[in-house]
């Protein structure tokens, strides 16, 4: 039974990851911005990106529960 459980939740780790790859084409045109602007601390920059990334993978997460129904 151990094993079957594992199974089960693999998809959904499979799903995350697939998100996360058509995310970057938007941080790539953010990439350059800590040059660019100096008043912006690499650290505060990389948290709101970070943030950014969260929110995005929790929408279509809430996407993919709604799909499910």
């Amino acid at each position: 039974m151990k094993t079957r459980s594992k199974i089960i939740k693999e998809p959904s780790i499979v799903k995350s990851k697939i998100t996360i790859s058509k995310l970057p084409k938007s941080s790539i045109s953010l990439s350059p911005a800590p040059e660019k602007n100096p008043k912006i601390s690499r650290d505060d920059y990389l948290a709101v990106k970070s943030n950014d990334l969260k929110d995005q993978i929790s929408r279509s997460s809430e996407v993919n529960e709604l799909s499910k129904k």
